[in-house]
């Protein structure tokens, strides 16, 4: 099959959304295909421009987004006359005449037109319109068995809509076969597999303790941000919602109380940061999500925790800015998450570039917060956050979880402990451990006081909590590399853009350029400066760095390697990942 991509674009309430879900479902769990499906939308619920992607392959995907569609599914004239001058010779193009009329006969496409809404108003139901035309997608490409998006539809939607939804995609097929002289044979293949998944599939599989089972999902990154951090020990989530951050705490709200824990709606998100640290001094596991105008206002929090040392995830699905910006894609927040707070000292941040990749890492952000008592950053982004793939959850024998030392652990009597101080990471007691607890932002000896305050105490506590993460970078720090031998360019990435930038350094290499690299940060703070060092070498000509912002991590790469590196080219982006055409143009250019 090689790589079959597919567009579904209209507006908001159509059930754009929903289409595209039902087919990467089907594809990626009942078809065994490598899928994912991304959308983009505005901020109206209805009525807005509404676009749905799904890529399905044999082999991996790593941009995610459509780059030349097989197949273009419009319900809207917007949609049309956005999508179809772009598409290739010879694709697809479905439409509902009595929405767009025209001549079409100067598109290289075949077309085909199927009145999706009048049959969904036929069925009495406009709202099946988006099943209608999964049916005649269907039929047409074969993209996806009968029984395969029958079952997918019962998994996304509600039970009582059930048996209207599967009427209305096998009204779809019947219309798209009725338009095919071989259709008959075809629909009689199809009868045999109608019944083929009658029974519901629980799309979240849970153990008795209310985490995921061992096994394949197929679920958006917001829901796998949740389920790793329910995996990790989380039990509390203290939050205020803002898109593009929203569904995190819906499938918190969701599931939180599932696993026996704690799930509180903050009237803002400084409250919600403030209630991380109440709850982690009470001996909890806590995060939050929030978006970029509210991690701003979470800095406050993030000062308080990194001089307490109180260990807590903060998951930040970035959009752009300045101010309110808009509700896209970002990664304008990789300087705030480790400058933005005020006063010295360090924490952890990471950038999960996948769907399964928002499983682990968020596992992963937990057991650093508890191992260096450090508030850790998700920094994720809209790409990341709304796209579904296939993720696989591993045995929880396989899963490494982590939870701070106490002072309990280790024998230490409570008249012997120091909760902020006495060794490089404190060992940490709860409330109501029967230690004595001196919660204090203060300039504090090691005890807890704060009296006797003197400039070289002040140096000691802050110089400490900030060495605890910065000598131990090269421990901390992730980075993934390919090609590195014989470079001559570089590409430089992190978060979601790592994946248009591997597609486009293949491709380079594909075509001659074999003197291309690749070097992923999936950590950003504390940053691995000699590790970077260590893999470029003098000789390099030109490091090429795809950001989602104007250029921001390339000050600290270019300060790393301004010895050894002739160049450094920002490839900047904002509100959208990046396409591999304009990295592949940067290193043409390098």
């Amino acid at each position: 099959m090689g790589k079959f991509q597919i567009r579904i674009a209209g507006f908001g309430g159509q059930g754009v959304v929903t289409a595209g879900k039902v087919l990467g479902l089907a594809a990626a769990l009942y078809e065994g295909k490598n899928t994912v499906n991304t959308q983009s939308y505005g901020p109206e619920s209805r009525g807005g421009a509404c676009r749905s992607e799904v890529v399905i392959s044999d082999e991996e995907i790593l941009y995610p987004r459509v780059r030349f569609s097989d197949v273009l599914v419009t319900l809207s004239r917007t949609a049309f006359e956005t999508y179809a001058p772009d598409m290739a010779p010879g694709s697809l193009l479905l439409l509902d005449p009595n929405s767009i009329q025209g001549d079409f006969s100067h598109l290289p496409v075949r077309i085909v037109q199927i009145p999706t809404a009048q049959i969904a108003h036929t069925l009495g139901r406009p709202q099946v319109q988006n099943m209608v035309t999964l049916g005649a997608l269907q039929r047409l490409t074969q993209i996806a068995s009968v029984g395969a998006l029958e079952q997918a539809i019962r998994d996304t939607t509600p039970e009582n809509t059930w048996e209207l939804n599967i009427r209305a995609f096998r009204e779809g097929i019947r219309y798209a076969s009725a338009l095919d002289a071989s259709g008959a044979a075809l629909e009689s293949e199809q009868t045999d597999r109608e019944d083929a998944a009658k029974g519901s599939r629980e799309s979240i599989a849970l153990t008795d303790d209310g985490v995921l089972m061992p096994g394949e999902y197929f679920i958006q990154g917001s829901e796998a941000v949740m389920e790793g951090a329910l995996m990790a020990g989380c039990r509390c989530y203290a939050g205020y919602p803002i898109t593009p951050a929203s569904e995190i705490m819906e499938a918190a709200a969701r599931r939180i109380p599932q696993v026996g824990g704690y799930f509180i709606q903050m009237e803002d998100e400084l409250a919600s940061a403030c209630s991380l640290i109440g709850a982690s001094w009470s001996g909890a596991k806590a995060m939050t999500a929030t978006s970029s105008p509210g991690f701003s206002l979470m800095q406050e929090a993030i000062s308080f925790a990194i001089m307490t040392e109180t260990p807590f995830v903060i998951v930040d699905v970035q959009r752009p800015g300045p101010g309110q910006g808009y509700i896209t894609s970002s990664q304008e927040d990789v300087m705030q998450a480790r400058w933005g707070h005020h006063g010295e000292g360090s924490l952890i941040a990471l950038a999960p570039a996948s769907v399964q990749e928002m499983f682990d890492l968020t596992v992963e952000a937990f057991n650093y917060a508890e191992k260096w008592r450090v508030p850790v950053i998700m920094l994720a982004d809209e790409a990341v956050a709304h796209m579904r793939e296939r993720i696989v959850v591993p045995p929880r024998d396989k899963i490494w979880l982590l939870s701070r030392a106490r002072p309990q652990e280790a024998d230490i009597p409570p008249v012997d402990y120091l909760p902020l101080g006495g060794r490089e990471v404190p060992l940490m007691a709860g409330f109501g451990d029967g230690y004595e607890i001196n919660v204090v932002s203060l300039v504090h000896m090691p005890d807890g006081r704060v009296s006797a305050y003197n400039s070289e105490l002040h140096l000691d506590v802050v110089r400490r909590k900030a060495r605890k993460i910065e000598d131990n970078a090269d421990r901390i720090a992730r980075i993934e590399t390919r090609f590195l031998e014989g470079a001559r360019r570089v590409v430089i990435c992190y978060g979601a853009p790592s994946r248009s930038s591997m597609e486009a350094v293949k491709e380079a290499r594909e075509h001659g350029n074999r003197d291309v690299g690749y070097i992923r940060l999936v950590t950003l703070w504390p940053f691995p400066e000699d590790t970077l060092r260590d893999l470029i070498q003098a000789g390099v000509k030109s490091i090429i760095m795809p950001e989602m912002n104007l250029g921001m991590m390339i000050h600290p790469v270019r300060e790393a390697l301004r010895d050894r590196v002739e160049t450094f080219i920002p490839v900047p982006s904002l509100g959208t990942i990046h396409a591999p055409e304009l990295i592949l143009e940067a290193i043409d250019s390098a």
